[in-house]
């Protein structure tokens, strides 16, 4: 679902709030009712720019709070310290390492976005409205790709 949002919005990472999931796919056939029952809103995609810096500290919030929401683009190594302390050892957006002046762009749903403080931990940014729907561009990837994986590569690992 992230992944779908990134790829119609043409941004480096995809943001998706666990509860817009309504439900899990069964492995097989994908039909569009399926997938209505997955995304049932018509919450329509935006896109909006992120600092390196706030991308850092979404990725520190989901890996202390389990927060609420999913990533794609983002991969992530960390650890923690000797006292609990997290620390990130690796951090990549689109394969390109995050520096805190970067300027990197994320999609996600309007209503994820209108709720950007609960989610994200940041001020709701300037956002540009997509003609189209989470829905409609989920649909698309998924045509596109005939074959849907179970995981996508990537993501936010702990250290041992």
């Amino acid at each position: 679902l992230c992944e779908a949002q990134r790829e119609a919005a043409g941004a480096d990472i995809g943001f998706m709030n666990n509860g817009g999931i309504r439900k899990k796919f069964a492995v097989g056939l994908i039909t569009k009712q399926d997938l209505f029952e997955v995304l049932p809103f018509r919450n329509i995609l935006v896109s909006f720019k992120l600092t390196g810096k706030q991308v850092r500290d979404i990725v520190l919030q989901n890996i202390k709070d389990r927060s609420g929401f999913q990533m794609s683009g983002v991969e992530c190594e960390w650890k923690r310290d000797a006292e609990g302390k997290v620390e990130i050892v690796k951090l990549l957006v689109n394969g390109k390492l995050v520096e805190d002046q970067s300027v990197f762009t994320g999609a996600a749903s309007d209503y994820m976005m209108g709720e950007a403080k609960r989610y994200l931990g940041i001020d709701k940014p300037q956002l540009t409205y997509m003609d189209e729907t989470v829905f409609k561009a989920t649909e698309k990837m998924i045509r596109m790709m005939k074959t849907v994986p179970g995981s996508m590569k990537g993501g936010i690992k702990e250290l041992k």
